[in-house]
């Protein structure tokens, strides 16, 4: 592996431990909704995905 991507994989490692033990804030945060089941089936079933079971 190049040396540099390493340094940077060993710093985005240590950045995500410091802020796992809360030492750091997460530069940003991401909210995610209620799902709805049935339509994400009702989606992919028009989509040909094959069939889902609840």
């Amino acid at each position: 592996m190049d040396k540099k991507l390493f340094a940077e994989l060993v710093e985005s490692m240590t950045e995500a431990g410091e802020i796992a033990r809360g030492e750091r804030a997460p530069s940003r945060e991401f909210q995610v909704g209620e799902s709805e089941p049935q339509n994400i089936r009702k989606t992919l079933a028009r989509c040909g995905e094959g069939s889902i079971s609840p």
